[in-house]
């Protein structure tokens, strides 16, 4: 709750049943019913017959280390400080061309748009006719840039 109002990002009660049809497996069925409150990380929202009793030991375990906030901001704040974007802008941008964050906000509609947005690589040869790619260099042992560890363990 925050200023009396409920905060979707936090829990949502659903007003109507979700039906998963992307799923060829049945055990992995993420359909939720009507009246289903949706949950965020730490806590698990698997509703699932062999998943439920999974889930509740784990949502157990997230109450009593009563850091639950901790573990969601600490989350958000290893996202926002990833190395893969380019720029702040970037990071806040990202989700944008999808139209929606919701896309995101599961792994199911994430994967669903990726394989909705999938187009194949068109794979061009180098000029010369050479292969291309890290088959085709060499670096010399000899570089300062490269050295053999005094130990190496396996």
């Amino acid at each position: 709750m925050y200023k009396g109002q409920r905060n979707p990002l936090y829990s949502y009660e659903l007003q109507r049943k979700i039906v998963d049809r992307l799923t060829p497996f049945p055990d992995a069925d993420y359909s939720k019913p009507e009246g289903y409150e949706t949950c965020r990380y730490p806590y698990s929202g698997l509703s699932g017959s062999q998943d439920e009793v999974a889930a509740e030991q784990h949502n157990e375990f997230a109450s009593i280390l009563a850091k639950v906030d901790d573990l969601l901001n600490g989350n958000v704040k290893d996202w926002l400080n990833m190395e893969s974007f380019e720029t702040t802008g970037g990071k806040v941008q990202w989700p944008t061309p999808a139209g929606k964050y919701n896309i995101f906000s599961n792994t199911t509609s994430a994967q669903r748009w990726n394989d909705d947005q999938f187009q194949p690589t068109k794979v061009r040869p180098h000029e010369s006719g050479e292969p291309s790619g890290p088959s085709n260099v060499t670096v010399a042992l000899e570089s300062p840039c490269w050295s053999v560890p005094e130990e190496v363990s396996l």
